[in-house]
């Protein structure tokens, strides 16, 4: 039987090594596979754990993103009501819708709206609270926090906020109201 070529190379070089240089490669074979393999299995593992920290952290911070948007979301509404449930805001808009009013009882009543405005926005991360106010009254032309809106505006606005409930928690955008008036009222109010 006629040896594989290449077992009788390697038998012929082990005839001429010395034995000093057959163990050295001895000593590489023996501690360079078992390195190699456990270096192998070790980065992938140290990967694999990599890769779930990492996972598990962008969670954490979509998580934690996730909360701070409802917190700052129940935050706005909760404004909104307190805005809506105040006694003294809703005495001078019953007031400014009775017409009834000298030069000093609007300025007055202005002041304290931007008071209550102010407050609101000093005491949270609200940037900017803005009212539609009926009627006309002399300080909505302010356009920063008050904006004059009509009657009949208001009406269309109520009337598409009735027919659709979900579109008004408190919170309004522009994105949420969709008809023509509301639009226009939210334009003339941002623009």
């Amino acid at each position: 039987m006629n040896p594989h070529p290449l077992f009788h190379r390697l038998r012929s070089l082990d005839a001429r090594l010395k034995l000093r240089s057959k163990m050295l490669i001895a000593f590489i074979v023996i501690l360079f596979l078992p390195s190699a393999v456990i270096g192998f299995f070790s980065y992938r593992k140290s990967s694999s754990i990599l890769q779930e920290q990492t996972s598990g952290a962008y969670l954490e911070a979509l998580r934690q993103t996730a909360i701070n948007i409802s917190y700052r979301l129940t935050e706005v509404e909760n404004i909104s009501e307190i805005l809506y449930t105040n006694v003294q805001l809703q005495e001078i808009l019953r007031r400014a819708n009775r017409k009834e009013l000298s030069i000093g009882d609007i300025i007055g009543d202005y002041k304290a709206i931007i008071e209550i405005i102010r407050n609101l926005e000093k005491s949270r991360n609200i940037y900017r609270i803005r009212l539609l106010v009926p009627n006309n009254p002399l300080y909505a032309s302010e356009n920063a926090n008050l904006f004059p809106v009509s009657t009949a505006d208001l009406a269309a606005l109520d009337k598409e906020l009735t027919m659709n409930p979900g579109l008004w928690n408190g919170v309004t955008s522009a994105a949420r109201l969709t008809s023509a008036t509301s639009r226009k009222i939210l334009s003339r109010c941002t623009g």
